[in-house]
């Protein structure tokens, strides 16, 4: 298979980073002509429908987050999409993913890469204007959150998404600055016992949306990670995998 040899070696070859947690960049991860397919064939947006992101949901009913769930709808889309579905559901994908992050999946789970018993989740996702994901570490049933952007070009490479580092101070002393880091957020968070919390973060690092881009980071209770707010004029394409953990996994939380 063209695409999962291209794919495999792609994610093999990147570099890895550890600020402010375990990721991995991927450039050109599909082969230039899938590439092209892939974005003269996606999908109209009265085709997707309304995702769930709590920070997305504009009402009830709709979102600026828009998705079709990958495996649901091959039938209907160009081959090439099931090429990718095939190559990004695949057990060569999933382990090459999983050997990348081992560190940091190790330090979670006490368990080798190849024991932890993860699934697939792919997402075809359109933000469209308005959309903006306040820093968050993704839910403890995900081992690893991976995304591939779809642009035709460099014209909105500050949409990409943001990491953070949570700063340890209280609301009213003083940013503390270190080399490098882009700027301080902050967020409102609600833990599991309903109770609420203002967090503290520092930008990091920006991922440039980028044509045929990737990132990947290993979950865990410090992956923050968000997308400022996209211009009404911009439409954002990518793909969402997440490796969901089996039900014995995710109890364990972070």
């Amino acid at each position: 298979m063209k695409i999962l040899d291209h794919v495999v070696k792609s994610i093999r070859d990147a570099p890895f980073y550890t600020d402010p947690f375990h990721h991995s960049v991927v450039s050109e991860i599909f082969p230039a002509d899938s590439y092209s397919l892939i974005l003269n064939n996606l999908p109209e947006l009265q085709e997707y429908g309304h995702g769930k992101h709590g920070d997305a949901r504009i009402s009830e009913y709709e979102s600026t987050r828009r998705q079709i769930k990958l495996g649901s709808k091959l039938e209907l889309m160009h081959p090439v999409f099931t090429d990718v579905y095939n190559t990004l559901s695949s057990k060569e994908v999933q382990t090459v993913v999983m050997e990348k992050l081992k560190d940091q999946l190790f330090s979670r789970f006490k368990t080798p890469t190849e024991e932890i018993e993860c699934t697939p989740d792919i997402t075809l996702v359109r933000d469209i204007g308005g959309c903006k994901i306040r820093p968050h570490p993704d839910t403890y049933d995900r081992s690893v959150t991976f995304q591939i952007y779809l642009p035709n070009d460099n014209s909105n490479i500050d949409c990409g998404t943001e990491l953070y580092r949570e700063t340890t101070r209280s609301d009213s002393a003083q940013p503390h600055r270190q080399k490098g880091i882009l700027g301080t957020f902050n967020t409102i968070m609600q833990n599991v016992t309903g109770e609420k919390k203002k967090l503290n973060f520092e930008l990091v690092k920006k991922m440039e949306f980028s044509p045929n881009l990737a990132y990947m980071f290993s979950v865990h209770q410090n992956s923050w990670h968000g997308v400022q707010a996209i211009a009404p004029n911009v439409v954002r394409d990518s793909i969402i995998i997440f490796y969901i953990l089996s039900s014995a996994y995710s109890r364990k939380k972070y």
